[in-house]
């Protein structure tokens, strides 16, 4: 293999765009940028192939591969009118056990 000039390695270098020569890696959210463009539309595959034939495990690594792309639904919290009243810092023991007793029954 022929060696090249300094000149020419130079000018090899400004057409690749690279002036370092050796191409960059890619940052971890680029990796699974890539990663998740490959595997969302197999997982969507899988969960309607999942979805018709009734097989009890096929949903499940497609769904986490759907969650890492799009993420999780957001869940909503129940805010107990006991609670809210009165800061949790500021109650005593006994009274905290009592609506903690209070909720578990109405649950």
């Amino acid at each position: 293999m022929p060696r090249l000039t300094p000149e020419e390695l130079q000018a090899a270098r400004r057409r690749s765009g690279r002036l370092g020569g050796r191409p960059r890696k890619p940052t971890i959210e680029e990796a699974r940028q890539v990663a998740l463009e490959k595997l969302v539309p197999k997982s969507i595959a899988v969960l309607d192939e999942a979805l018709a034939s009734g097989r009890p495990d096929a949903w499940r690594p497609a769904l986490r591969v759907l969650e890492h792309a799009w993420g999780r639904p957001r869940e909503t919290v129940e805010v107990h009118e006991d609670l809210a009243e009165k800061d949790p810092d500021e109650m005593g023991m006994a009274e905290l056990l009592e609506s903690l007793r209070g909720r578990m029954k109405a649950a």
